[in-house]
């Protein structure tokens, strides 16, 4: 789970990272392994979670959810230091933290990008070596995702049969 692959403390809730994760899931991943492959896995989730994912999604799940967790950290962290609340925009402090500057959050944003491309090339390579197993990411355009570090356009945000169905990151 996040607190184990990341920095995060074991003692924050991860349920308020999901807004996060939706979006690294919805922006980004479809980027990494293209539209109708990501189509095709939300689709089988929406169904009824992983146990009725096809042989060859269970093998790239993994791959999938190490991706997403620091595609994740990347958006989190310069969010990080301010909560929405009713009364607006609050910054987090409690009795012996000092606030970090950006400088110090900036480090913390390149080393989750830096894992979030390490990830996305494990990925990428895992789909290329696999690539008869996932006939729809070999006839995409996006076959070749090495290029793309950063999300595209025309993503669809919802799969056929479920609204916002999000990949579990445990």
């Amino acid at each position: 789970d996040f607190t184990n692959r990341t920095d995060l403390s074991p003692n924050i809730a991860t349920n308020f990272l999901k807004g996060y994760y939706t979006s690294a899931q919805e922006k980004s991943l479809v980027a990494v392994i293209c539209q109708e492959t990501y189509d095709e896995l939300i689709d089988q989730l929406a169904q009824g979670g992983e146990v009725y994912l096809a042989p060859q999604y269970t093998s790239l799940l993994p791959f999938i959810k190490d991706y997403l967790v620091w595609a994740t950290m990347e958006i989190y962290y310069p969010l990080s230091k301010a909560k929405s609340t009713p009364a607006g925009m609050r910054k987090h402090t409690d009795t012996i933290s000092t606030e970090a500057v950006a400088a110090e959050i900036d480090i913390y944003v390149k080393n989750a990008e830096s894992n979030k491309e390490f990830y996305q090339d494990k990925l990428v390579n895992f789909l290329e070596e696999n690539k008869t197993n996932y006939p729809l990411w070999e006839k995409s355009n996006c076959n070749n995702c090495k290029a793309f570090t950063k999300g595209v356009g025309g993503v669809r945000f919802t799969s056929k049969n479920s609204n916002n169905t999000v990949i579990k990151y445990t």
